[in-house]
C-alpha cells in the first residue's frame, strides 16, 4: 500500500494520497469541477488499474526473470567462490528461484491464467480509449496518470511489451508522461 509522510502525517493508500495532494495544490485540478458522475468515473479507474495492472503485470515479470535459470546459473556474478556451491548451481539455483516465487505469491503455473488477465485489462483499456485522448473526460485526470503508471510494469514484460497490438496503449502513455513532464522507466538510465 502506497504511504505518504508529510508535515506529520501519515497518509495511506493512493486514493487518499492523491485527494490530499489536491488539497494541497488544487490546481490544475486532477478531477472534474462539479461533475460527481465523471469523479466517480476517475475514482472507480485509479482503483480498477491497481487491481489490473499491479497483480497480473507485476507476477509476469517476475515469471519471466526467474523462468529460464540458465541466464543465472551461467552469470559469474553469483559465484561464491566455494566449488561445492559453485559446482552445483545447475541443481542450487532452481530451488532458490522456486522458493522466492513461492515466498511473493508467484506462481509458474499460473503464466498463462495471468497473461489472459493481463491481456484483458490491457483490451479494456485498449476499447476505453479509442476515440478518446484521455479515459474520462475531455482533460487529464487521476485515472490517466494512474493508468499511464501502471503501464510502466507492463512494459517489463516481454509477453506483453513485444505485442504490437499494444503499441497504441505505450504511445498514449507517453503523451500521459509528456504532459505530466515524467519520464518513462525505461527512457532513464
Amino acid at each position: 500500500v502506497p504511504t505518504i509522510k508529510h508535515k506529520g502525517r501519515i497518509i495511506s493508500d493512493s486514493t487518499f494520497i492523491a485527494k490530499y495532494l489536491e488539497e494541497l495544490k488544487p490546481e490544475p485540478s486532477l478531477y472534474f469541477d462539479s461533475n460527481d458522475k465523471l469523479n466517480k468515473e476517475v475514482l472507480m479507474l485509479e482503483d480498477w488499474a491497481a487491481e489490473a495492472f499491479v497483480q497480473p503485470f507485476s507476477k509476469l515479470a517476475y515469471i519471466y526473470l526467474f523462468e529460464p535459470p540458465e541466464v543465472i546459473i551461467e552469470s559469474n556474478e553469483f559465484d561464491t567462490g566455494l566449488p561445492l556451491i559453485d559446482n552445483n548451481k545447475s541443481k542450487i539455483i532452481p530451488l532458490l528461484l522456486n522458493f522466492r516465487l513461492k515466498d511473493m505469491g508467484v506462481d509458474i503455473n499460473q503464466k498463462d491464467i495471468l497473461k489472459k488477465r493481463a491481456r484483458a485489462s490491457l483490451e479494456i483499456l485498449l476499447s476505453k480509449l479509442e476515440d478518446n485522448e484521455f479515459l474520462v473526460g475531455d482533460k487529464l485526470s487521476l485515472a490517466d496518470i494512474t493508468v499511464a503508471s501502471h503501464l510502466s510494469v507492463a512494459q517489463k514484460v516481454p509477453y506483453i511489451a513485444e505485442d504490437d497490438v499494444y503499441e497504441p496503449l505505450f504511445e498514449w502513455q507517453q503523451k500521459i508522461f509528456n504532459q505530466t513532464k515524467r519520464r518513462n522507466a525505461s527512457s532513464i538510465s
